[in-house]
C-alpha cells in the first residue's frame, strides 16, 4: 500500500508539473518570437572581423555586383529594401550543393503540409552564388533540374572566380579553388555550407540563440525559416504612437 501511495503521489506530481512546463516552454517560444533577430557584430571575441563592411559596430554585406541566370545584374544596391539569404555553390557539385538546394527550396519557397507557401517571394529573396564561374545557361539548366522558376526571386549568380572568392572572404565565408588540375572534376573546390541572412538595410542578422543556419541539415533550414518569419514580423508589426 505504501508503494502504491508513493506511486500515486508521483504520478499526481507529474500531472500537475506537465502543464507548468508546457506554459513555460510556450512563454519561451513567444518571448523568442517577439524578440528581434540579433545583428552580427563586426568583431568577435577573438578580435577578428566578420565583414569588411562595418557600420557602427555591426556587419553589413560587402559591396558586390554579379550576373544572374537571366543575365541581369544583381548587386547590394539593387537589393536595398529587401530581405535576402545567400550561400555558395557550383552547378557540377555532385553531393553537397544539390542537398543544400533541396533543403533551401523546401523551407523557403516550398509549401507546408496544408499546401500553403512558407513565404511570398517578395518577402525573401534567395541568392545562390557560383564559385565556378558557371555560365547563365549552365545556371538555368541547374534551376530546371530542381524545378526552380527562372522568373522567381531566386537568383543564381555568377562572376569571375577570383572576384567571388574575394567577396566570400570579405564576409568570412570559406571558398577555395585549390584544385591541382583544371581538367579534373573540381576536386579541390571547398565552400561554406552556411546560409547568411541580410535584412532590408543590408545588415547581417543572426539567430538569437547563436544557431548557425547549415544548409546541409533540415533542422538548420527549419530554424532559418522560423527566423525569417520572426524578422518579417518584427519589421512589419505596428508601431506605438509616440506622444
Amino acid at each position: 500500500m505504501a508503494f502504491k501511495s508513493i506511486y500515486t503521489k508521483g504520478a499526481l506530481f507529474l500531472i500537475l508539473l506537465f502543464p507548468i512546463l508546457i506554459i513555460k516552454q510556450c512563454d519561451k517560444r513567444a518571448d523568442h518570437f517577439f524578440k528581434d533577430l540579433e545583428f552580427l557584430n563586426c568583431e568577435d571575441e577573438f578580435g577578428g572581423t566578420f565583414s569588411n563592411n562595418c557600420d557602427e559596430g555591426f556587419s553589413k554585406v560587402p559591396t558586390f555586383e554579379l550576373i544572374n541566370h537571366n543575365r541581369d545584374t544583381v548587386s547590394n544596391i539593387s537589393l536595398e529594401g529587401k530581405n535576402y539569404i545567400l550561400h555558395f555553390f557550383f552547378a557540377s557539385c555532385p553531393t553537397v550543393c544539390p542537398k543544400n538546394t533541396v533543403n533551401i527550396f523546401q523551407n523557403i519557397y516550398g509549401k507546408d503540409t496544408h499546401g500553403n507557401k512558407h513565404f511570398k517571394e517578395d518577402e525573401i529573396t534567395i541568392l545562390s552564388i557560383s564559385i565556378d564561374n558557371d555560365s547563365p545557361e549552365v545556371l538555368q539548366s541547374y534551376m530546371k533540374r530542381f524545378k526552380i522558376d527562372l522568373s522567381s526571386n531566386w537568383h543564381f549568380l555568377t562572376g569571375d572566380r577570383n572576384y567571388v572568392q574575394q567577396f566570400a572572404n570579405d564576409m568570412s565565408q570559406l571558398v577555395e579553388n585549390n584544385f591541382k588540375d583544371e581538367d579534373k572534376e573540381h576536386m579541390g573546390y571547398s565552400h561554406s555550407e552556411f546560409v547568411l541572412l541580410v535584412d532590408t538595410a543590408g545588415f547581417f542578422r543572426r539567430n538569437i540563440d547563436n544557431v548557425i543556419w547549415d544548409a546541409q541539415t533540415t533542422k538548420g533550414m527549419r530554424t532559418l525559416k522560423e527566423d525569417i518569419k520572426q524578422l518579417h514580423f518584427n519589421q512589419n508589426k505596428p508601431r506605438k504612437n509616440e506622444d
